[in-house]
């Protein structure tokens, strides 16, 4: 198999996408292009943005999901052995719902709409030992092993390879969906395992400032229940404001200090409108020395990393606690929003929603008229009454810590 591994794949994948751009019917929305964008000027000085295209609410595909708080059977109930954030809460499940082979997911697209496909991404030894639904456990691949295949005939098809579709209604060039093990159908969660194999697939932006991975939980407004993020280029978008709002440190996993291997790092944002968690992994050399190669060290960061934000994000969503969150730093860096589940009529009803988009500092708004009046305070106000209450907010925090600090 031909592989591009680690230089070159932000081209590589942009290349792609624009030759999907220049085929008629692909996209949904051709006319992003159009998207108008200013950032909001006002005394918070967030840095936000808000951005307007007036065919991308029409070309939204829309969701085929159960309104907030519609019923669901026993079996979609969440495993009582997962770790809790805060008492189970006798209220239906909104965050876990199943994977439902009945409604739209992207299994469909790969089988029907083959031009949707950019890329596959894997792993180049291709371990069919590995679980794509169990924890992982196993040390992490280097960047050079995990690798952009070329697509054609002669390419790997293992069910341990990940999928790069486009967005058939993209925010700015580029906008692609990152789907991990696309044919082991797994629901809108984020597991150690998934997130492993999103660090590893941000570690190809070998800049680490060229791409970043988006992620809404069920009830955060993703629309679809099959484990997917999006993949934003930053050349045109910009990148998020979240990224340079200022952080206090919380906590760390002082042991690494000693011992040597993944220096893992929590902080919490200190003036954002909602609560944001940030998780880094760095890696040092212990007393006794590393003889790991620079690449190896730093794989062994991102799986540290998988493991400890993976058990996190299960245990918000064994809780059924929206997140949204965002992966930067050629995968060393996630940012992680605990918050309420969505609620009212959405877009569809002029409603501001407030997705990874929004979460983390740009607007997407459905009307001129919207993104004329739209004030820094206004968007402020409307992220921050996602906020979870306060003694949700404090366990939340707490158990983040102890993630961190080395517990479970």
């Amino acid at each position: 198999d031909a592989a591009m591994c680690g230089r070159g794949f932000v081209s590589s994948l942009l290349a792609q996408w624009r030759a999907r751009q220049a085929t008629p019917g692909v996209f949904r929305n051709p006319d992003y292009h159009l998207t108008q964008r200013r950032q909001l000027a006002g005394d918070l000085g967030l840095g936000f943005f808000v951005q307007f295209n007036e065919r991308h609410a029409v070309t939204k595909r829309p969701s085929t999901l159960p309104p907030v708080g519609a019923t669901a059977t026993a079996e979609q109930q969440p495993p009582p052995s997962q770790p809790q954030v805060k008492p189970a809460a006798p209220s239906v499940p909104t965050v876990s719902r199943p994977f439902e082979a009945s409604r739209f997911h992207f299994g469909k697209v790969l089988d029907s709409k083959p031009l949707e496909t950019l890329l596959t991404v894997g792993s180049a030894t291709d371990d069919d030992s590995a679980d794509a639904t169990g924890d992982d456990s196993t040390p992490g691949s280097a960047p050079s092993d995990f690798c952009l295949f070329e697509d054609g005939p002669e390419a790997a098809r293992s069910a341990l390879q990940h999928r790069v579709l486009i967005n058939v209604n993209p925010l700015c060039e580029g906008h692609s969906l990152l789907v991990p093990f696309p044919r082991s159908q797994l629901p809108q969660q984020l597991t150690p395992q998934t997130f492993h194999v999103a660090l590893d697939f941000c570690s190809l932006d070998t800049a680490g400032t060229a791409m970043v991975l988006g992620f809404n939980s069920l009830g955060a407004w993703a629309s679809v229940n099959h484990c997917h993020l999006h993949c934003i280029l930053t050349h045109e978008f910009g990148g998020y404001p979240v990224l340079k709002a200022p952080t206090t440190l919380v906590a760390t996993n002082s042991a690494s200090s000693n011992t040597g291997g993944p220096r893992l790092s929590l902080s919490r944002t200190t003036s954002w409108p909602i609560p944001v968690f940030v998780f880094e992994a760095t890696h040092t050399a212990g007393d006794g020395g590393d003889t790991g190669s620079g690449s190896t060290c730093l794989a062994l960061a991102r799986q540290a990393l998988a493991a400890a934000v993976g058990a996190f994000t299960m245990a918000l969503t064994h809780d059924d606690i929206a997140h949204n969150v965002l992966v930067s730093g050629g995968g060393s860096k996630v940012f992680v929003a605990p918050r309420q589940l969505q609620s009212g009529a959405g877009t569809a009803g002029g409603q501001l929603g407030i997705a990874v988009m929004e979460v983390f500092g740009t607007a997407i708004v459905y009307s001129q008229e919207a993104y004329d009046a739209l004030t820094e305070a206004d968007f402020a106000n409307a992220i921050a009454q996602r906020a979870l209450p306060e003694d949700v907010a404090k366990a939340v925090l707490a158990h983040a810590t102890t993630v961190i600090e080395g517990g479970t």
